[in-house]
């Protein structure tokens, strides 16, 4: 039986991250792009979406009790002016040097007051001999940062 070459048919060769498409005549490259074009972010329960025109807030505070306050005003006070008429996503963190699993603290919002104060609740795992690992709340002094999309 005779092999049979198709030389004027569509080659699609991937190689090296490129994808070459053509014929016996002409081979187009195209490069392969692995980032997305526009970056997108989800909106709490929205559709994920671009909002260009949002206000980030990114603020630092320490706890005390376990709490965590911030101030999301245009003076950084109670008394200030809100920041954002509506807040779309709240991201909290916390820093800690530890090397325990059951050390590393982990924060959550506890409540929203008149769209300007965040109270973030923190806790940190701890082994008690009776229970064994539990969590309580976190020392005094904990760092934790807080990043806020908006309008």
């Amino acid at each position: 039986m005779k092999k049979q070459f198709l030389w004027l048919g569509t080659i699609i060769l991937m190689f090296s991250g490129l994808i070459f498409i053509g014929n016996k005549s002409s081979v187009k490259s195209e490069p392969k792009s692995y980032l997305p074009s526009t970056y997108l972010y989800n909106a709490g329960s929205a559709p994920t979406q671009v909002n260009w025109n949002e206000k980030k807030f990114i603020g630092t505070a320490t706890t005390t009790g376990g709490v965590a306050t911030f101030q999301v005003t245009t003076d950084g006070t109670s008394g200030g002016s809100a920041l954002f008429g509506t807040i779309n996503t709240i991201i909290v963190s916390c820093r800690a040097n530890t090397a325990s699993a059951v050390s590393v603290p982990s924060a959550s919002t506890k409540v929203i007051t008149s769209g300007k104060t965040i109270t973030v609740n923190v806790i940190t795992g701890t082994t008690l001999l009776a229970l064994g690992a539990t969590s309580a709340f976190a020392a005094d002094g904990t760092v934790v940062d807080i990043l806020i999309f908006g309008n």
